[in-house]
């Protein structure tokens, strides 16, 4: 009877302890299928906290000197629930993904002493799909950091997932890729590129191993090259354009590179695979050259300046300590730049104060200095080899039916000067470009307008010195290098409908196909 007792009593205790357990299963079942991490409280460590005031989590640093490793999840805390995207099959997957009428994607760049994440916003149920909002958040830090360890990148990308996860509806994270994109190949920091892709593995380890957002698999965390930012701003500039691009050729201008790319012709078979980028039924040719970007350029105009001096004894090869007074067609009669720091091919330097030349011919002067110096036989003994890789694409060029844009560096140094002279940055023609420089390096503008000038024109007149090198070069590489005629139309641009035309932008498109996430 003794023994019956105890079973009745053991028994009737699994059955309370079991409907407590219920009870308390059912009355916070909610919270852990609303969110896609549960936390877990542990003193000096990175953990996931409620946000009271929106119905989501956030992820904080509560002790960042504890974080020796962040790249060691265990520092997380993180237990996943049942919708972890690791427990969940492909096909499902992409069936959830179809069915949303709204579709959230996350790029993350990373530049030179800075890191942004992008998040694009479509709607997904109009055909084609539309681009609805975009947001961004930019850091003064690094994702990918050399000169540093791994505690400080990952750190970038803590701040980043912070923010990610303010911004991203709880309902959509699960389905939400995230694309990481970093370039540091331009960076002076003596570190190769292979020490660069083992950086971006720790990242991606990281990222796999988050609770929330689906990492790109491949290449989608990986080192980005110049080829590949012209062929996603193409096509950007597509999408933005309602899929109305066409033979359109893009030329970008950026401080690091000079890149091209249109639609392939049928006789650019022969040239390196790796000039072709293929999305789709479509199949781009690109290029890009780093010797063409402008602080290069201006330093080769420099040096090919002083060593025509040194060559007239206008300069004197023997004092490079002290500062000396040099005359340049490619500024206007009498403005100075001093105290620039020039190299000679055999790697001695020379403290110079350039002055521009007072003949009033700048214009034409600088022009045909840039164009024997880049662009004719005698570039040559001044110019790497490869430099002159861009005289594949006249011929091109001149049999392409579509509009050309110039984006980029075309457009900081175009703009201002097509508005204040009422021309229009859609239709503009190259000799009309190349009248208005004449006139800057001649200070022609100054003259005749000496009271009445619009602020963005006379801020550039005023305090960019490089304005009139910067115009001959990028007018003569346009003529000359890529053999576009004078009366050919040209477009200057920056956004369309509001959305500014980045590479950042072009990633995302691709990844509006589920399939390409996994």
């Amino acid at each position: 009877m003794l023994h019956l007792k105890t079973l009745r009593l053991s028994l009737g205790a699994v059955v309370l302890l079991s409907t407590f357990y219920l009870l308390f299963v059912y009355s916070n079942g909610n919270a852990i299928l609303e969110t896609t991490a549960k936390p877990r409280t542990k003193s000096n460590a990175t953990t996931f906290k409620q946000n009271s005031s929106k119905d989501l989590y956030s992820l904080h640093i509560t002790s960042s000197e504890k974080l020796k490793n962040v790249n060691d999840m265990e520092n997380f805390n993180i237990q996943r629930t049942e919708h972890s995207r690791d427990l969940i099959d492909r096909d499902s997957l992409l069936y959830s993904a179809k069915q949303q009428s709204q579709q959230w994607i996350i790029i993350v760049t990373q530049e030179i002493g800075e890191s942004v994440s992008h998040i694009y916003k479509y709607d997904t149920a109009s055909q084609p799909a539309k681009l609805v909002e975009k947001f961004s958040s930019r850091l003064d830090l690094e994702l990918v950091d050399l000169s540093s360890n791994l505690r400080r990148s990952n750190a970038g990308l803590i701040r980043h997932m912070e923010y990610l996860l303010q911004e991203i509806p709880v309902e959509y994270r699960d389905l939400t890729p995230i694309v990481i994109k970093t370039n540091p190949i331009l960076r002076d920091n003596g570190e190769s590129l292979e020490d660069c892709a083992t950086v971006m593995e720790s990242i991606r380890d990281f990222m796999e191993q988050f609770p929330t957002f689906i990492p790109i698999k491949g290449d989608g965390i990986s080192i980005i090259d110049d080829l590949e930012k012209v062929s996603y701003k193409w096509l950007g500039l597509s999408f933005l354009q309602r899929h109305r691009a066409g033979n359109n050729i893009i030329i970008d201008s950026t401080d690091d590179s000079i890149s091209m790319a249109f639609p392939m012709e049928k006789d650019t078979h022969q040239l390196d695979k790796r000039n072709f980028f293929n999305y789709e039924d479509l199949k781009l040719f690109r290029m890009a050259n780093d010797k063409f970007a402008l602080t290069q350029i201006r330093n080769l105009i420099n040096s090919k300046l002083l060593q025509d001096a040194i060559q007239s004894n206008t300069i004197d090869a023997t004092r490079n300590n002290s500062p000396q007074d040099l005359e340049t067609p490619c500024l206007p009669p009498n403005a100075i730049l001093p105290n620039n720091l020039v190299q000679l091919p055999n790697g001695k330097k020379y403290s110079i104060n350039f002055i521009g030349s007072k003949d009033n011919n700048n214009g034409e002067d600088c022009k045909f200095l840039i164009q024997d110096l880049l662009f004719s036989s005698n570039s040559k003994p001044f110019l790497p080899q490869d430099i002159a890789q861009s005289k594949i694409i006249p011929s091109k060029l001149s049999h392409q039916s579509g509009d050309i844009y110039l984006l980029s560096n075309f457009y900081k140094i175009f703009q201002p000067l097509l508005n204040f002279s009422n021309q229009p940055l859609n239709g503009f023609t190259l000799e009309d470009v190349m009248e208005l420089t004449k006139k800057v390096c001649n200070n022609e503008f100054m003259l005749s307008h000496s009271t009445d000038i619009k602020d963005e024109f006379y801020e550039k007149l005023i305090n960019d010195s490089n304005w009139c090198l910067d115009l001959s070069y990028h007018t003569s590489l346009l003529n000359k290098g890529y053999g576009i005629p004078l009366d050919q139309k040209l477009n200057v641009i920056d956004t369309i409908h509001d959305h500014q035309i980045d590479w950042a932008l072009g990633v995302s498109l691709p990844l509006l196909n589920p399939t390409n996430w996994i």
